[in-house]
């Protein structure tokens, strides 16, 4: 299933017994990116240091997670003993799940990519260090040839002797926003604990570990009971909507205009078939009228001219300022048939350049590069009419001499314009096409023979066995 969660329920649950557990969710006191060093809340301080390791631990408000990296380490300290330390690993953790030694106490036995990993012992302070042996992804999705990290979106905390309390139950999907029908489970993290539940206002039922089907928005209560202790009632609310449609390319850039950077927008349903107008490694490029986008994803097998089939579920990401539209996970992104690529947009001078541009292929006449271009991902100037342009090999094009080009390039953005040439041709542009030279044909990108070519598009010039590429100006 393509399961989109918009908002975890992030709920303290506390037993009734001595209110020996206690969980924190690490988005309550979080809202931003940040570098993990330490945080208290309540009688709770968590701690993590880079330690050996390459990588700082940080927060991630995008996955609202905290993340740890190989050799890193993560300290809890209560003001009172720990029996248990149960990590409720994120979607990014469950990918990339390594081995974790702790201080005192061990972790149960592990599975591959798990949903929860609980630590037990009997200590006021523990220290976890993430993988410090071979930093594999030994336990993630992804498996061994990737870095290992830990990365985890909660911890509940058992504090106080053992045996004396019940946990609350938990549940899976956690409770949130869905825009399809969801099946969820509840557990308790105490053996052999009996659970009860109820849908909406409902009387409660012995759960036997069937899935409950979530067809409409629902709401689920729930207690976890062993002997005479019982644990506090935890509720669980899910919300099912449909998915919005768009119907142009347009429509999501202006929806989505003010996403926060590195955030997410709502899921929705490609209504509009655009064309792709250059593919490099995950970057698909994208146009639909005057309106520019890319699609970020690895392996579509998508080529330039392909016209986009509509249908598919995505959502926009906000990638240090450029758009990308980010298929779920299980959406098929396919061609229907072709179409025209549309003309490169013709730039003459820098005031031509504009962020309405970004990811817009576009074609930069005459410019004068003083020295030869990098062959390596780097920034150069090249000089038209009205001064200078930034460029940036991020393509890694091979270097050329300097000199006068006219470059075909992408706009791409990373917290400021950056102009990407895909193209250098070398022979220079002509100002205007004279139609009564009969020993003089001209052919588009397509190979169709043209009779006029109209001003700022690249065409094919061949007069008797000389063939070219220009810019008409």
């Amino acid at each position: 299933m393509n399961k989109f969660l918009l908002a975890l329920c992030g709920t303290a649950m506390c037993m009734s017994a001595s209110a020996a557990e206690k969980t924190i969710t690490f988005a309550d006191l979080f809202t931003a990116n940040v570098d993990f060093t330490e945080i208290s809340y309540e009688n709770f301080t968590f701690s993590a240091d880079k330690a050996s390791g390459t990588n700082k631990p940080a927060y991630n408000a995008n996955g609202k997670d905290v993340r740890l990296y190989a050799k890193n380490t993560f300290t809890v300290t209560s003001s009172e003993p720990m029996t248990s330390i149960s990590f409720e690993i994120s979607s990014q953790g469950k990918k990339r799940l390594c081995e974790v030694v702790p201080s005192t106490g061990e972790f149960g036995e592990w599975t591959v990519a798990p949903g929860e990993v609980t630590w037990t012992g009997n200590a006021e302070t523990i220290t976890f260090t993430v993988d410090p042996n071979d930093g594999k992804a030994q336990y993630g999705s992804e498996g061994d040839s990737k870095a290992g990290q830990f990365d985890f979106l909660s911890v509940t905390i058992v504090t106080g002797e053992a045996g004396t309390n019940v946990s609350a139950p938990t549940f899976t999907p956690a409770p949130g926003t869905y825009y399809e029908p969801q099946t969820v489970t509840i557990a308790s993290r105490t053996a052999d604990a009996s659970i009860y539940y109820a849908i909406g206002d409902g009387a409660f039922a012995l759960y036997n570990g069937d899935e409950i089907e979530v067809e409409e928005s629902t709401t689920i209560r729930a207690y976890a009971a062993k002997g005479d202790i019982k644990s506090e009632e935890v509720t669980a609310e899910y919300i099912i909507k449909e998915l919005p449609t768009y119907n142009s390319l347009a429509e999501v850039l202006e929806a989505t205009k003010d996403l926060a950077n590195k955030a997410y927008s709502d899921p929705f349903i490609v209504g509009f078939e655009p064309v792709v107008t250059y593919v490099s490694g995950a970057n698909t490029y994208v146009a639909e009228n005057d309106a520019y986008c890319l699609i970020y994803k690895y392996d579509l097998g998508l080529k330039a001219g392909d016209k986009v089939a509509k249908g598919w579920s995505a959502q926009v990401q906000n990638f240090n300022g450029l758009m990308e539209l980010v298929p779920a996970s299980t959406a098929v992104v396919e061609a229907n048939g072709t179409a025209r690529i549309p003309d490169p947009v013709y730039i003459q001078s820098v005031s031509d350049i504009n962020e309405g541009l970004v990811s817009a292929v576009v074609a930069v006449a005459n410019v004068t590069f003083a020295e030869a271009t990098p062959s390596t991902k780097a920034t150069f100037t090249g000089t038209v009419a009205d001064g200078d342009i930034t460029f940036y090999n991020g393509f890694t094009l091979p270097a050329q001499d300097a000199g006068s080009y006219d470059v075909k390039a992408v706009v791409g953005y990373y917290n400021a314009l950056q102009i990407q040439p895909i193209e250098f041709l070398t022979v220079n542009g002509i100002n205007g096409v004279d139609v009564e030279e009969a020993s003089v044909e001209y052919f588009n990108l397509q190979g169709m023979r043209i009779a006029a070519p109209a001003e700022g598009t690249v065409v094919i010039r061949r007069q008797g066995n000389s063939i070219s590429k220009i810019l008409v100006k």
